[in-house]
């Protein structure tokens, strides 16, 4: 996979296999690394890991991460997108550089999604 864009919010990148074995591929890789699917679908879905009202109460003593995924199918070529869904806020500065070092980090083993 290559990525194709970067953002304050997130990464889109392309590759060149389909959009059912892309999705299913991402979707075994977040389960692995710990996220479940909250809403949607492995496609078009978003997934979380941690717990939201602990992060809320201990701040960045808990880890607390969601992102939106989203494949698109244009030709031969499938899009991924990658976005954060909460800034880290709830746990101060610390919190959002936690959140910056996550989607940096997915965003490392997705490219090496073949």
């Amino acid at each position: 996979m290559i990525i194709e864009r970067k953002d304050g919010n997130g990464f889109t990148f392309t590759v060149s296999i389909a959009q059912n074995e892309l999705k299913q591929k991402v979707h075994d890789v977040l389960i692995l690394e710990g996220y479940t699917l909250k809403e949607g679908t492995s496609g078009a879905g978003i997934y979380e890991k941690g717990n939201r009202v602990a992060r809320l109460l201990l701040g960045a003593f808990v880890k607390y991460y969601k992102f939106e995924i989203q494949a698109l199918e244009d030709g031969g070529t499938t899009h991924l997108s990658l976005v954060k869904k909460t800034s880290g806020m709830s746990g101060g500065a610390i919190g959002v550089g936690q959140v910056k070092n996550e989607i940096n980090r997915l965003a490392i083993v997705f490219e090496k999604i073949k």
